[in-house]
């Protein structure tokens, strides 16, 4: 009988949905026990048939043919089989990454699995051992170096135990000695535990003398190359290209950058990441900054863009307004879709031409790369022809943090509006913001935040708002204030259609607000949070229909307010009362509980700007208030609407008879706090930093 191959494909083909991107149709398949190198160039599927082969991150498009993982098919594996058969290992371990600390992220998939204690305390002491991550097994993630985190990422995988184990360039942001170390133990893990290992790499030579077969992914098709070294050769051979020498200095430059005694740490009570170093960089020239991980190569850099400021020595960049900083994840630098759209964000940020970006698009879709070098660099030049000079233009990359204390009203919204950045005062330049972020734009010695070019490094910057966006954010105060000023002016002067006036000035206000958001163009990130916690607020006051006033709504428009800002905590409390009232009935009422529940959330977001929810007295004491606040301004509309005729002894009696139940949701509230606020911020706050959301 034969034996069960680990992976068979046959005829398997796959194409992304409207596109004719994809790969195969092909064959393919891996024995039960082998190291496999998977081998192709950029683009070529390599990522995207491993994905293939775990139904989780499987991608969705058009597929065709049979792929079977150990005898069975992809689609048929429960979540549960394909967790603990198949390992998974992306590139950016980001995207991995869930929880706080390195000893709970080993245990997080078999705390998922199941796995009973004892053993999960063996398994994850055994990968740490494995590993060599002792050191920094307590700490938290965020701490950790790209490296470190990718093995980390590595150990948790490993941990589980899979009988599959899939890498998609696992080695790709490790130091040579981890990279060695990590090679030789997914060796050990291969020969003496027999876990069959795929590896997806652009590097084959390291890994040629471990691995039993290698197989090279072309224009859709595999090609088996049966010993690893000679494959790597002939895949060398095939994707060499020419270069063309450096052109030399018509005479000594300058020093473009330089260092000079540079001390830099994160924390006061943390230790250095750089102490005593010294640097010269000469115009033109290409230098290579190489050690272990966590070693400080990327806060070197950093250092240099004057992102984050030393606090001893003196750094000197001659170039700061023409730089850019790649980041190791280039993905943290995308704020569109499409690689049209994302070209086309660069052309009304810069002042590109058509004729710059049909270049680039041009130079991107030829398959020749020699050629389409050319290309990119003749558009790239000519972007920067048209675009003259850097000029101002505004960063929608991402948010930041949230802002000290301490901050000025100014720097607060210019905190808002960039993922990264430095506030310049008093002729210095200052980090804003508890955290550097991976990916951060340049600041130049000017001001705003930054964007880098596309074209030859360039920087480029814009103000922080266009005029629309400005307009609105600066009316989402008057139109909050609006609202019980015209409630109390009906009711002083007793206005016919007073009650009609007052749901129509609600209805403004809300729409002010969901106006100035869609104004701000956020990205998909940044909406996820607010429509989730919106859709937890309705489904929470549907599910507590039935217990008069004990509902969640109040509490949920609070931590929202309190971990992602006071306009996230409005649209979470208006979409709650929106969504949930299709099953309570909509009305005339609906307007004011959208703004009175939004009034709740954008007050908790005021109020955590200032610290003071980090106190559980203050927020119970804010949460009781809150439904009293909601319930003051839902009374006061059913009395300007429905006491006929109008008196203040007849409008004491309707709020009277109304506080038994006001006091309800303000209790309910304080129970709800109590269970949720502190486990859900901590939570929340994670994806706010792992994201870079508001």
């Amino acid at each position: 009988m034969a034996s069960v191959k680990a992976i068979e494909a046959r005829g398997f083909s796959f194409r992304y949905p409207e596109s004719t991107a994809g790969i195969g149709p092909l064959d393919w398949a891996v024995e039960e026990g082998a190291f496999q190198l998977l081998v192709g160039a950029t683009g070529s599927g390599k990522t995207t048939l491993l994905g293939s082969c775990k139904p989780a991150i499987a991608p969705a498009g058009e597929r065709a043919g049979s792929l079977q993982v150990f005898g069975r098919s992809v689609e048929k594996l429960d979540a549960r089989e394909a967790a603990a058969t198949v390992g998974y290992v992306a590139q950016s371990p980001e995207n991995q990454i869930v929880c706080d600390s390195v000893w709970h992220e080993l245990a997080f998939g078999l705390e998922n699995l199941g796995v009973e204690q004892d053993e999960m305390r063996r398994r994850v002491a055994e990968v740490a051992h494995f590993f060599g991550i002792e050191p920094w097994f307590r700490r938290s993630v965020a701490e950790l170096s790209g490296g470190q985190k990718q093995m980390t990422t590595l150990a948790g995988t490993l941990a589980m135990q899979p009988r599959l184990l899939l890498l998609d360039e696992p080695t790709a942001q490790l130091d040579p000695v981890a990279e060695k170390n990590f090679l030789h133990a997914l060796f050990r893990v291969n020969r003496e535990l027999g876990i069959t290992v795929v590896v997806a790499t652009h590097a084959p030579e390291a890994m040629a003398e471990y691995a039993t077969d290698m197989v090279e992914l072309r224009e859709g098709t595999l090609i088996r190359c049966f010993e690893p070294r000679a494959g790597v050769s002939a895949f060398r051979r095939s994707e060499s290209v020419p270069v063309a020498p450096a052109s030399a200095q018509d005479d000594e430059a300058a020093y473009a950058v330089s260092l000079h005694d540079i001390h830099l740490r994160y924390a006061r009570d943390a230790d250095w990441v750089l102490r005593g170093c010294d640097l010269r960089v000469t115009a033109g020239s290409i230098h290579a900054v190489v050690g272990g991980n966590g070693c400080g190569k990327s806060t070197l850099l950093r250092a240099i863009a004057r992102v984050v400021k030393p606090e001893r020595g003196r750094v000197e960049n001659c170039l700061a307004a023409r730089q850019a900083l790649l980041p190791q994840d280039p993905k943290t630098l995308f704020v569109c879709d499409t690689v049209a759209e994302e070209l086309r964000e660069w052309q009304a940020n810069c002042g590109y031409d058509n004729a710059a970006i049909d270049g680039v698009r041009e130079a991107a879709a030829d398959r020749s790369r020699p050629a389409a070098a050319r290309r990119a660099d003749e558009g790239a030049r000519r972007a920067v022809e048209a675009a003259g000079r850097p000029h101002p233009v505004r960063s929608r990359a991402g948010r930041g943090d949230r802002r000290p204390r301490h901050a000025r009203p100014d720097v607060r919204r210019a905190r808002r509006r960039c993922r990264h950045h430095a506030v310049r005062r008093g002729g210095r330049v200052h980090r804003a913001g508890r955290r550097v972020l991976r990916g951060q734009p340049v600041l130049p010695p000017d001001r705003g935040c930054v964007l880098p070019a596309v074209a030859r490094g360039t920087l480029v910057t814009r103000p922080p708002s266009r005029a629309a966006a400005r307009l609105l954010a600066l009316l989402e105060v008057p139109a909050l204030a609006a609202v019980p000023l015209v409630l109390g002016v009906c009711a002083y002067f007793q206005v016919e259609q007073g009650a009609l006036l007052t749901v129509v000035v609600a209805f403004a206000a809300v729409g002010v607000f969901f106006a100035s958001f869609e104004a701000s163009r956020p990205a998909l990130r940044q909406i996820m949070p607010t429509v989730v916690l919106a859709a937890l607020a309705a489904a929470g006051r549907m599910l507590f229909a039935p217990v008069p006033d004990f509902k969640p709504v109040s509490a949920i428009c609070i931590l929202a307010g309190a971990v992602f800002g006071r306009r996230s905590g409005f649209l979470v409390g208006a979409l709650a009362a929106l969504v949930s009232n299709f099953f309570f009935g909509q009305g005339p009422w609906t307007p004011w509980q959208m703004y009175a529940w939004g009034l709740v959330g954008y007050l908790a977001g005021v109020l955590a700007d200032r610290g003071w929810l980090d106190r559980l007295p203050v927020l119970y004491a804010y949460g009781f208030l809150s439904a009293l606040l909601y319930g003051l301004l839902l009374n006061g509309w059913y009395v300007i609407g429905f006491v006929q005729p109008f008196s203040w002894p007849a409008a004491l009696v309707a709020f009277g008879a109304a506080l038994p139940f006001d006091a309800t949701h303000g209790v309910a509230t304080v129970v709800f706090l109590a269970a949720l606020y502190v486990p859900w911020r901590k939570k929340l706050e994670r994806i706010k930093r792992k994201y870079a959301l508001i």
